[in-house]
């Protein structure tokens, strides 16, 4: 199904703001990306932060927030974890939301409402559901007695540090993707290892 207008606007924005980034990126070049006369934008949007805002809405829930259908499952922790960390490895190598993680890294440190954005929306709310996770599993005696959000904080910034790996550095270019990819899962071993309780 061939994209309308708008949709290769956005398409071509986002590729492009992954490459070079928001400020280094006008409306110009997103118009010749696309194969349109600049005024034809906005036909569409306001302006370049317009773009921005439409990007933001259709990709940021989509790259990093926890899937609603992540069976969250208490009696089968090490399986929960495991679903988890895939979600997270599929979103590595999903083409649109590697182009997203890209820009975000690029503008996390230049752009305020991108930053406020993903630590009060999404950080914050995958911390949280990640530590009641843990405490649950404490309660129960699956594992070990700790900080439920030092364990949050531990679980995520592996699994994210691996998608920076993989998105940032392209490092699949130096290693074998199989020893990249694997690292989700020996991450999950390790970790379920480390926390279980083996009483």
């Amino acid at each position: 199904m061939e994209l309308t207008t708008k949709e290769k606007i956005i398409h071509s924005s986002l590729a492009l703001f992954s490459e070079f980034g928001y400020h280094a990126t006008g409306v110009r070049k997103i118009a010749k990306d696309v194969g349109i006369r600049e005024s034809a934008i906005y036909n569409h949007f306001k302006n370049k932060e317009d773009i921005l805002t439409h990007i933001i809405d259709k990709y940021f829930d989509s790259t990093f927030l926890l899937k609603d259908n992540i069976n969250l499952n208490i009696d089968k922790p090490k399986s929960t974890l495991l679903d988890i960390a895939m979600s997270f490895k599929l979103l590595s190598y999903d083409k649109n939301s590697d182009k997203f993680f890209r820009f975000f890294i690029i503008e996390i440190m230049q752009n305020k409402n991108v930053r406020d954005k993903y630590l009060d929306n999404y950080l914050e709310k995958q911390i949280n559901a990640l530590s009641s996770l843990f405490f649950e599993m404490m309660q129960k005696g699956l594992i070990g007695s700790s900080d439920p959000i030092s364990l949050a904080w531990e679980f995520l910034s592996s699994l994210f540090f691996y998608r920076f790996q993989i998105s940032v550095f392209n490092i699949d270019r130096f290693q074998s993707s199989n020893t990249i990819a694997s690292s989700f899962e020996k991450h999950i071993s390790i970790f379920w290892n480390s926390i279980k309780n083996s009483n």
